[in-house]
């Protein structure tokens, strides 16, 4: 065990009473689950998402596996390499790049696979889907598959939203959509509140959630420490101890939120 992992198992032994995170042992849903994480461009929060999301994998001991698509900017990996059962890099803009997780679920059946995939024009469902096939393939395999999109205000976001719902149509898909309130409050969200899109998305069963804002500073402590968010709520250096409640309030409302999806997200 690396020293990045013994100082993050000591985090959670002294923490997670306090954390109140429930059972250790993740309790996920009987079918297995595969989540993709998606956004119409970089600084949409995808990753931030797809960080927070995984960080509570990690303290609930989930069996789950990761893998981080997003070449560019490859956070998700950076920050939880080193965590639960790590975090794998795959380009799925390249020819079998999709081949490592689809091979994960017919291999081990792992109860929950997440996957953050790029932000960026052009979406990559329908990369891996005309290549392999991959929406028939997650059906075959026994997995019940959630995507989460992750919204700006802008119209994009929509389109892209629109396009994933067109290109999922007929699978069983469930379906997340996260208001990121660095752009504005939850009612400013106008183009998606006013479209058809949102109303075929209720229709479908699914679910709209909010992640709050994660202020500039606190963010910043995070990301030069290359921390977890669950270390990045105890403040070694007490220099950094408001940064730190600022983290531990911001992932409380994370939590909350995804308690909200009734089970969509597999917890």
């Amino acid at each position: 065990m690396s020293e990045e992992q013994v100082s993050h198992k000591q985090v959670l032994d002294e923490q997670v009473s306090d954390e109140q995170i429930g059972d250790r042992q993740g309790q996920v849903d009987q079918q297995p689950r595969l989540i993709c994480v998606l956004g119409d461009k970089g600084g949409t929060g995808k990753t931030t998402f797809a960080r927070g999301f995984n960080d509570l994998l990690v303290t609930k001991q989930v069996n789950s596996a990761a893998f981080d698509g997003d070449r560019k900017n490859a956070q998700l990996h950076r920050h939880y390499k080193n965590t639960g059962s790590g975090v794998r890099r795959v380009d799925v803009t390249q020819r079998d790049g999709g081949d490592e997780i689809i091979n994960e679920m017919a291999a081990f059946k792992t109860p929950l696979v997440l996957v953050d995939l790029p932000g960026g024009p052009g979406n990559f469902l329908t990369m891996l889907e005309e290549e392999i096939g991959f929406l028939s393939a997650v059906t075959e395999l026994g997995y019940q598959m959630t995507v989460v999109s992750v919204l700006s205000r802008t119209k994009d976001a929509v389109n892209q939203l629109k396009e994933t719902l067109d290109l999922t149509e007929g699978y069983g898909v469930n379906y997340v959509v996260v208001k990121n309130l660095f752009y504005g409050a939850a009612n400013k969200f106008r183009s998606f509140d006013k479209s058809k899109t949102k109303q075929r998305l209720l229709d479908k069963g699914g679910v709209i959630i909010e992640m709050r804002e994660l202020y500039e500073d606190a963010y910043d402590y995070v990301d030069e420490g290359d921390l977890t968010f669950f270390e990045a709520t105890v403040a070694k250096d007490k220099s950094h101890y408001a940064n730190a409640r600022k983290v531990k309030q911001w992932r409380n409302h994370f939590e909350q939120q995804i308690t909200l999806t009734n089970g969509l997200l597999g917890l």
